[in-house]
């Protein structure tokens, strides 16, 4: 059988080559402009990320203007102020910070103590003196001329066991009485064998010792008067240095006398804080 010959070989149409060169053109451009798209968009990211986020100074920064803002929202007598050199208003209220008592205190002291600097009240000297010294347990938050200003306060005062006739002088060695604040263990220890408990004070031979817990946190029966359960707590406890004992009260509605334990109820009475 004879075969046919199939002659030269065909060639593609020039129309269909043309189009093939032009589709692979088109997309070759088509994944240029998607790689530099992509390009562009992660550029756009890095760049809104970078004017978003702080650097780590301004992150340091931050943290600190907040943890100082927390710390003056705890006091306040504290106001932020965004005059950068210190004012004559501004140093009084660093002051008035400075004088914030702490509301805190140690279950336990070192149980060594800090005599106070000598404070000069009126009302001291003169008829039955006494001498004290002021004396502050290491450990404790409380201010040492804080807490001795405050004592001469009641022990100088018109209304205090001046009417009986006592005067009171701080010295800084050898007194009659330590008038002392300590933590409530060594309240316990120092107080015994009366059984103080971890709750409240106690006159033990020379040393009349206050405890912080009741100082900082005062009584029911003295609501929100700090001041006057604190006048009273030192006026009772040196009344016993004194010579005085506990009493009853006389009559329902009464002034309680400052020699009843108070710090426990007010059996009837009004509370009282003076002699």
């Amino acid at each position: 059988m004879t075969q046919r010959d199939p002659g030269p070989p065909r060639r593609p149409h020039p129309d269909a080559a043309g189009r093939h060169r032009v589709s692979r053109a088109r997309t070759v451009r088509r994944g240029r402009v998607a790689a530099l798209a992509a390009s562009l968009l992660v550029t756009l990211v890095v760049v809104v990320l970078s004017a978003v986020r702080p650097s780590p100074e301004e992150r340091v920064a931050t943290e600190d203007t907040a943890s100082t803002w927390g710390l003056e929202a705890a006091l306040p007598t504290v106001t932020p102020s965004a005059t950068p050199s210190p004012s004559p208003r501004s140093s009084q209220g660093a002051r008035r910070t400075a004088e914030v008592e702490p509301t805190t205190f140690p279950q336990t002291g070192a149980g060594t103590f800090r005599t106070a600097a000598v404070v000069d009240v009126a009302g001291s000297g003169g008829g039955r003196d006494r001498t004290y010294t002021v004396e502050v347990e290491k450990g404790l938050l409380q201010d040492r001329a804080t807490f001795a200003r405050d004592v001469a306060r009641v022990l100088g005062h018109e209304r205090g066991w001046r009417t009986d006739g006592w005067s009171f002088t701080q010295v800084a060695r050898d007194p009659d009485v330590r008038v002392m604040l300590a933590s409530p263990d060594t309240v316990d220890r120092l107080c015994a064998p009366l059984l103080t408990r971890g709750e409240v004070s106690c006159r033990s031979g020379d040393r009349v010792v206050l405890n912080v817990k009741r100082w900082v946190r005062g009584v029911t029966y003295y609501g929100d008067d700090l001041t006057g359960y604190r006048t009273y707590l030192v006026n009772h406890e040196v009344g016993h240095a004194l010579g005085k004992y506990h009493v009853g009260c006389p009559a329902p509605g009464a002034k309680a006398p400052v020699m009843l334990q108070q710090s426990k109820g007010l059996q009837g009475c009004v509370k009282n804080p003076w002699p």
